[in-house]
């Protein structure tokens, strides 16, 4: 936990005497999550129809994500092992100087080395592509290793980094030239983000950046 980040509270404004600043409620229940308030109880705050099917639907569980773990973080180690195509993944990874960013990068790269050149391993996809589902999830798992994150924390950062890339994908459509993988990286820099301490500020603010350094990128 050395290398973390640790991101300082927000100063607040000051309100003129007598208005009060509504707050989106929306927001407010986003901060509950970022603040470590689990799902379920969320759901029992918003009420209605809805909230009460994606109950049952969660069921309060975390299989799917755990699956997602398992399954990207084993191909990516198959990657690792043997060779596949131009081998990337493995390049990076025994280039030298591997620290934790160029780690990061290699596991994700040799998933997808592995992927795309014959290997039968499954992937869990994410917007569709297995790539973008690695490129999401790969790098959270291994900075949470590094940082010794806990097991509720990284599958909170998990499903930030999913629900932002599947957010990106929402504006793009089925087709086009623009790289969905870049959805990804900005996701997976988000659930980063998270893991070293940051939330809603931060990392809104690690979106923005993200999107304007790497969005130009033709697929």
């Amino acid at each position: 936990m050395n290398n973390m980040l640790r991101f300082p509270e927000p100063p607040r404004m000051a309100q003129p005497q007598g208005q009060q600043r509504q707050q989106n409620p929306m927001r407010m229940l986003v901060n509950q999550f970022m603040g470590g308030m689990s799902p379920m109880a969320i759901l029992d705050q918003m009420g209605g129809p809805q909230a009460q099917q994606a109950k049952q639907l969660i069921g309060g569980k975390n299989e799917n994500q755990l699956r997602e773990i398992a399954m990207n973080m084993a191909i990516a180690e198959e990657g690792l092992r043997c060779e596949y195509g131009a081998s990337i993944g493995r390049l990076l990874y025994n280039g030298g100087h591997c620290d934790l960013r160029t780690k990061a990068r290699a596991y994700a790269a040799a998933g997808s080395d592995a992927r795309m050149n014959g290997c039968e391993l499954p992937v869990c996809i994410i917007s569709g592509s297995g790539n973008q589902g690695m490129t999401a999830s790969v790098p959270v798992v291994v900075y949470a290793r590094a940082w010794h994150i806990d097991e509720d924390t990284l599958l909170r950062a998990l499903l930030v980094s999913n629900l932002i890339t599947v957010h990106q994908k929402t504006g793009i459509g089925c087709l086009s030239a623009y790289c969905g993988a870049i959805s990804a990286v900005c996701g997976c820099g988000c659930g980063i983000c998270y893991l070293a301490g940051g939330r809603y500020r931060e990392i809104a603010h690690t979106l923005v950046n993200a999107v304007a350094i790497l969005s130009g990128t033709i697929c």
